[in-house]
Formats: structure tokens, C-alpha cells, sequence
């Protein structure tokens, strides 16, 4: 069937806007964590702003992060969205067919935290809402399980880095769609990414076993004084 030259798409309300990248924070491993840096947003965009895969391009519209997949993820805004922290968020949809990450500096064998808050984003996503969140060798799911009238919860997944440079990334588990129209994609809402170091269970162990071990010989001497 040929096209019909008599129609096609709308383009209106075009905008360009100059990127930058934000330097990481002192303690976090993450670029642009909060999302706050990001594509231009029009006052009326009350849809968000989709986000295309950029694999394999040197300039992404979400500094930092990857959108490695076939699918788009969704840019939103705290006025017209529920977003966790800030005024961005991004909105994972379609599956494991829409995959945001980042590769992020670490230290090899050192033991590293990757905290992040997931939610909803207040358009009527019909649940269960969950992440799968990646950190080097590591997985986990997160459900969105809110107390109360909570529209967010934190999340964690301890990891030991295995390289210089460890990737961390996140999709949505399930499917979702809207509960009005129950087509549209829609799913959880990441915010406020860190990656974070601590001390390895090990390092913890022998520190609380070296200050035993000093109390006891300091308490053997105090006795042996008194006696």
C-alpha cells in the first residue's frame, strides 16, 4: 500500500536546548543521579518527554544514562507527574525493553551501595510496580510496596565492585498500562540514584573483633593493678 501524500504527522513547538553534564557528587559515584538535567520540557507537556535509545552515540539527552534498548523511557516532571525528589524523574515503560544505565567509577574489591528511590508516578499505572536493578555482577527486584499514603520508597542493593568502572542499570519488570484506557505504557518511577562506598563486613568484623580484643586486655590490666 502506497503512503497517502494528502497526511502525515504534526510537528509544532520545536525547541533546542544546550546540555551539560553535572560533575558527580563528592559522595556519589552517579552523574546526574536526580535526573534534573535533561531534555527541554514545554509547560504543557503533560506526557513527559519519551526518550529514544541513544546506544552507541556519544551524546545522550539524559546526560550520563544510557537508554540502551529498543524502547523508549519516559522524562517527567514533578508538575504534572508524582516525582520522588526534585522536578525530574524518569519513568521506566515497556519491560525489559526499556533499560536505562551508567557506567560508574569504582574501586576493584571494594564494597559499594546502590541506593535509589522507586514509586509511582501519579497517572493511574495499574500495579504490581516493580524495578530490576543491576550493579556489576548483582541483581535485584524492588516492588513498590507504600505504607500509608506514601507515593515512594527507598531502595538498596549492596555490591562488590569487580573493575575501575562498574555499569548499573534498571527496567521495569512488568508491563504496565493506565487503569483509565488501559493501553497506554506507563510503569515505576526511579529518582535520587547513588552510588555510595562502605565498609566491607569484613573490614566491620575485624574492627568490632580489634576493640573487643582491646577492652579485654585493658580490663585484664585495670585487675591486675587492683589486685
Amino acid at each position: 500500500m502506497e503512503d497517502d501524500p494528502t497526511c502525515g504527522p504534526i510537528l509544532d513547538n520545536v525547541a533546542v536546548k544546550k546540555l551539560f553534564t553535572p560533575e558527580p557528587a563528592q559522595d556519589n559515584a552517579v552523574t546526574n543521579g536526580d535526573f534534573e538535567e535533561g531534555p527541554w520540557m514545554f509547560a504543557d507537556a503533560a506526557l513527559g518527554v519519551l526518550l529514544p535509545t541513544n546506544l552507541g552515540q556519544d551524546v545522550s539527552s539524559l546526560p550520563g544514562w544510557i537508554v540502551e534498548s529498543d524502547r523508549a523511557v519516559r522524562y517527567v516532571d514533578s508538575d504534572h507527574y508524582t516525582v520522588p525528589q526534585g522536578k525530574r524523574a524518569v519513568e521506566l515503560l515497556s519491560g525489559k525493553e526499556g533499560v536505562i544505565s551508567q557506567m560508574v567509577a569504582t574501586a576493584p574489591e571494594k564494597q559499594y551501595s546502590l541506593a535509589f528511590t522507586v514509586g509511582s508516578a501519579g497517572d493511574s499505572c495499574q500495579a504490581p510496580l516493580a524495578v530490576m536493578a543491576f550493579a556489576g555482577d548483582q541483581a535485584q527486584n524492588f516492588h513498590y510496596s507504600p505504607a500509608g499514603n506514601a507515593t515512594h520508597v527507598p531502595a538498596n542493593l549492596t555490591f562488590t565492585a569487580q573493575a575501575e568502572r562498574t555499569r548499573v542499570a534498571f527496567y521495569s519488570i512488568y508491563y504496565n498500562t493506565r487503569s483509565d484506557d488501559r493501553s497506554s505504557l506507563c510503569g515505576p518511577v526511579v529518582d535520587d540514584v547513588k552510588v555510595v562506598a562502605v565498609s566491607s563486613v569484613a573490614g566491620l568484623a575485624a574492627v568490632q573483633f580489634g576493640l573487643v580484643k582491646f577492652f579485654l586486655v585493658a580490663f585484664t590490666v585495670v585487675s591486675l593493678v587492683l589486685g
